[in-house]
C-alpha cells in the first residue's frame, strides 16, 4: 500500500523502490546470519519505522491518486 501509493508516484520514490530491489536481499542475508544485527536491525529500525509509519497513516493513505 505505501510502495504503490506513496513511493511509486514520484521519482525519487520509484528509485528508491527499485534501489530497494537490487540491494536488500544481499544484505537481508548478512543479517539474517547474525542474531545480534537481526535484534539490532528489528529494535533500533525496523520497530521506529513502523510506528512512524501507522501513526502518520492518515496522512499518506489519504492521498488522491492522480
Amino acid at each position: 500500500m505505501f510502495r504503490d501509493e506513496v513511493l511509486l508516484r514520484c521519482a525519487p520514490g520509484q528509485a528508491f523502490v527499485d534501489f530497494y530491489y537490487d540491494y536488500s536481499p544481499p544484505v537481508a542475508a548478512f543479517i539474517a546470519e547474525r542474531e545480534w544485527l537481526r535484534t539490532l536491525v528489528r529494535e533500533g529500525f525496523v520497530a521506529p519505522i513502523v510506528w512512524v509509519l501507522q501513526e502518520t497513516q492518515v496522512l499518506w493513505a489519504s492521498t488522491e491518486t492522480p
